[in-house]
């Protein structure tokens, strides 16, 4: 059975209804979540609920650098990188190699 794909407009919307206050975005499926992962767990008392995203869980399920670089292209020119809903605000980071 297939994953669900959305496009970059709904999984935004799912971003900002999420109670997630920060997303992370990283390239590999494998080692790069439990990286940095293992990186926000270091921060002492971190204040935010946050989720590392792979590549491959973006629309058009393709992954990998060029996966990231379009979903970030979106969210820049949708002024979306930090994007306040309902009073929550939501911010993106992403991590390249």
């Amino acid at each position: 059975m297939s994953r669900l794909c959305h496009s970059y407009a709904a999984y935004l919307r799912y971003m900002q209804l999420s109670s997630t206050e920060l997303f992370i975005f990283v390239e590999g499926k494998q080692m790069d979540p439990y990286f940095y992962a293992g990186i926000c767990e270091s921060i002492p008392d971190l204040p935010l609920r946050y989720e590392i995203c792979i590549a491959l869980q973006l629309p058009g399920s393709t992954g990998g650098k060029q996966a990231l670089l379009n979903f970030f292209a979106f969210l820049r020119q949708s002024k979306a990188l930090v994007s306040s809903l309902g009073g929550q605000t939501t911010a993106c980071i992403f991590f390249f190699r």
